[in-house]
């Protein structure tokens, strides 16, 4: 990569600091022939699980390696990887019949109900992890749905295999605020055993 690029990629790095940046002296020294870019002074984007979101070229003969460029790449890139808002639904709605998993989220007007909410957006957790969950919240406390589930506090977040048998359908319940880490990984696991499930 060309230094002006270098630079420039650093400086975006700064601005993208949830994204782990590995700088390649040339494509000979790829350890792999997946990564190496198909010309000159690339930026190439692979989401966490190693899905090659783009390759991008940075070096342009009348703007060559600036930080717009960069930005320009991982706009595109965010495209396809990038923080979405959740589609929630109301408790009253009709559920998906095909969902593998129904997240009931009861939440008030705290921060810890309010971050919990916003790290369900993040572009982790909704990468391909939200693609067959219905999400229902919740608000009132008191509601039919929150005595169903013997909710008490403020957030609580429940992971529902609607295929299960009565008495088992609950997965996992989880209460506090819950970091981008613990919905993806409990979603996983919820996923997983919903696949178990339906194989009995």
């Amino acid at each position: 990569m060309a230094t002006r690029a270098v630079e420039s990629s650093e400086e975006v790095a700064k601005m993208y600091g949830d994204f782990v940046w590995v700088k390649m002296q040339s494509a000979a020294g790829a350890d792999f022939k997946e990564v190496q870019p198909k010309r000159g002074s690339m930026l190439i984007i692979y989401a966490p699980d190693l899905t090659r979101l783009g390759d991008y070229d940075i070096m342009d003969k009348e703007v060559d390696g600036t930080v717009d460029l960069i930005k320009q790449a991982f706009d595109k890139a965010a495209e396809k990887y990038g923080p979405k808002d959740t589609s929630w639904k109301a408790s009253g709605d009709a559920l998906d019949g095909k969902a593998k998993l129904v997240v009931y989220a009861f939440v008030d007007d705290k921060d810890a109900s309010k971050k919990t909410l916003k790290n369900f957006n993040d572009r982790w957790v909704q990468w391909k992890s939200m693609d067959d969950v219905t999400a229902v919240q919740e608000t009132d406390l008191k509601s039919e749905l929150a005595v169903k589930f013997k909710v008490q506090s403020a957030p609580t977040v429940i992971f529902v295999d609607p295929a299960a048998p009565e008495g088992k359908q609950v997965l996992e319940r989880k209460t506090g605020e819950l970091s981008a880490r613990t919905i993806k990984k409990t979603l996983e696991r919820g996923r997983d055993q919903a696949e178990k499930n339906a194989k009995k």
